[in-house]
């Protein structure tokens, strides 16, 4: 599929995404703002093959404070909405939904209002579960192995619970393991973030 008939599925999907009340400030960033602190993201991964286009939705949870602080910490600018604090793909919620296959044959506008109405019936619930730092703390601990910022998100959510000797020992164990097991990249980044952590703990 060319260039074009991908970004007119993209704004296709926005358009309808934003019908339902999301808010998309900036192309790739969309949510539904729940609360100032609390955001259902949505994620609009894309398949490209040669006669059609398959969208693959994901839904998940944006944490103002948690990820503000990450960002603070990694010396990122933080963009609301911008990145997931959880995330999951919509076929995990609703598996008996069909794929969303946008080609130019069919109606991109017909079809992106059938997966906005899905993410609206499946994804707003799915992040409600887990609508404070509190309900999302143990799902973010499951993700830690998988690196992709969880380690961080982990360590800057038990900061603003206030949950400090956990925190301490959280950092201590997390330093020893990645020298054993991850690459020097991975042991930067998390000590990096531990430093600047714990200087604001003491600050």
């Amino acid at each position: 599929m060319d260039k074009k008939f991908t970004r007119y599925v993209e704004d296709c999907c926005d358009q309808a995404i934003c019908n339902l009340g999301a808010k998309r400030p900036r192309r790739g960033t969309r949510y539904f703002e729940l609360d100032n602190n609390f955001l259902c993201w949505i994620g609009l991964n894309q398949g490209k093959h040669d006669d059609y286009i398959r969208v693959n939705p994901s839904v998940g949870i944006h944490l103002v404070p948690v990820m503000k602080l990450e960002c603070e910490l990694l010396g990122e600018k933080y963009q609301k909405g911008s990145i997931a604090t959880l995330s999951t793909h919509i076929g995990n919620l609703c598996p008996d939904v069909d794929e969303f296959i946008f080609s130019e044959g069919a109606s991109p506008e017909c079809e992106a209002e059938r997966l906005a109405a899905t993410i609206f019936q499946y994804g707003i619930p799915f992040s409600k579960k887990y609508d404070s730092i509190e309900k999302s703390l143990p799902e973010i601990y499951e993700k830690i192995n998988g690196l992709g910022g969880y380690p961080e998100r982990f360590a800057a959510a038990l900061y603003l619970l206030e949950r400090i000797n956990e925190l301490k020992e959280f950092i201590a164990n997390t330093q020893k393991k990645y020298e054993l097991t991850e690459s020097q990249n991975v042991q930067t980044r998390f000590r990096d973030f531990s430093t600047q952590l714990l200087l604001k703990l003491s600050g």
